[in-house]
């Protein structure tokens, strides 16, 4: 997995990408993370068992580190929410 911004010199390293995995898989009621690029825009989804697990994810520091300095990887970042 692989996060591409507007510089590839900026690219996510990909040791923070798997501990930012591994957080995730930390928080019960984590499903999965699934990642890919298309045309060069990178879609990450995933996949929770309850609005208390996603927000107990926002709340994680790493994941909060990572959506702080989302503006050096990113040139727009979206976060959608749907209830199955």
């Amino acid at each position: 997995m692989r996060l591409m911004g507007p510089d590839p010199k900026t690219a996510i390293p990909e040791d923070f990408l798997e501990r930012i995995r591994h957080e995730a898989e930390k928080i019960p009621g984590f499903l999965k993370l699934e990642s890919r690029t298309t045309d060069g825009i990178e879609t990450t989804v995933s996949y929770w068992t309850s609005m208390d697990a996603v927000n107990e994810w926002r709340r994680n520091a790493l994941h909060a580190s990572a959506k702080k300095d989302r503006g050096l990887y990113y040139k727009w970042y979206n976060v959608e929410i749907d209830a199955a």
